[in-house]
């Protein structure tokens, strides 16, 4: 049996999808951060997700979002959806867009840990050696300052696969500060945030000059093959996570959760296969009741959005 997933209402997570084959298919050149852009912004939208950041990399995206009513997995699956479709036709391909290895969905567990993952993504394009610093980065993104902003119109790409489109023609995405994190208000969150990536950029620029090296830069990463992909080994049936937390205690206290989930799941799925009426699976089942309207129960409320 597969690992069930475990979707709670008002958790954060981290969410990443990768290209097929690690091709550059993300590659910021033309109208692809437009594209990928408005997929994922129209489903933000609809799903009624909280954005606190986005990252799109050459060959794969990373977002954080707090998910209040437990759709997370609909979301993905509109932006995957849309914005494939829409790419594909962008850069004359049929085949799929998105890897078979499918969506990482990693739950943060606390305020530290979701600060460290937003300055992870967010340093993606520096970490890389592509640029110097995110904001010189051409791909669609998300900075640390945008809380503070307005939020962020975007238009309906003007290409052939929209040409007689019935979709909006713009959406409004808007950035905040994760409620785990309300505590601080948004010019506290963005200064902190700005600190810890500045300091990071710092620290690789001060590594490249010790060792001679520089960035690929902007010109050169647009000049990649969109079929084109990393030279670095791929590695394989490793671990794939669904929890982040520095923590030791609160990270196994996750673990130990995830297990008695994973063992309560899996007793109710072979009562209800022999033929048990009305089996009740653990809190946060999610395709057993939206596909087949299995009984569930009610997880507890999350603290940050309880109080």
């Amino acid at each position: 049996m597969t690992q069930p997933r475990r979707v709670l209402k008002g958790a954060t997570y981290l969410v990443t999808r990768r290209c097929v084959d690690r091709q550059f298919l993300l590659t910021p050149r033309g109208k692809v951060p437009d594209l990928f852009g408005y997929a994922f912004a129209k489903s933000i939208k609809e799903h009624g997700m909280l954005l606190h950041g986005v990252m799109t990399m050459p060959n794969h995206w990373h977002s954080l979002i707090t998910d209040p009513d437990g759709v997370i997995d609909k979301c993905a699956r509109d932006t995957n959806s849309l914005s494939a479709r829409s790419l594909n036709a962008h850069l004359s391909r049929w085949e799929a867009f998105w890897s078979s290895q499918g969506l990482s969905l990693v739950r943060i567990e606390s305020p530290e840990d979701l600060m460290d993952k937003l300055v992870y993504m967010t340093m993606n394009p520096v970490k890389a050696g592509l640029v110097e610093r995110p904001a010189d980065w051409p791909g669609f993104k998300t900075l640390p300052s945008a809380p503070l902003r307005r939020p962020r119109v975007i238009k309906r790409p003007k290409t052939r696969f929209y040409a007689k489109s019935k979709l909006p023609k713009e959406v409004e995405l808007e950035v905040t500060v994760p409620p785990q994190l309300a505590h601080l208000g948004e010019e506290e969150f963005v200064r902190q945030y700005e600190e810890r990536v500045k300091e990071e950029v710092e620290a690789l620029r001060a590594e490249r000059k010790r060792e001679g090296k520089s960035v690929m830069g902007v010109h050169a990463v647009l000049r990649q093959r969109k079929d084109g992909k990393p030279k670095s080994r791929e590695v394989r049936r490793g671990r794939d996570p669904v929890i982040a937390c520095k923590n030791k205690e609160q990270r196994l206290k996750a673990i130990g959760e995830e297990r008695v989930f994973r063992r309560d799941y899996r007793d109710a799925w072979k009562r209800q296969a022999a033929g048990e009426a009305e089996v009740v699976f653990p809190a946060g089942t999610l395709l057993m009741v939206r596909l087949h309207g299995a009984l569930c129960e009610r997880a507890p409320p999350i603290e940050y959005l309880a109080a």
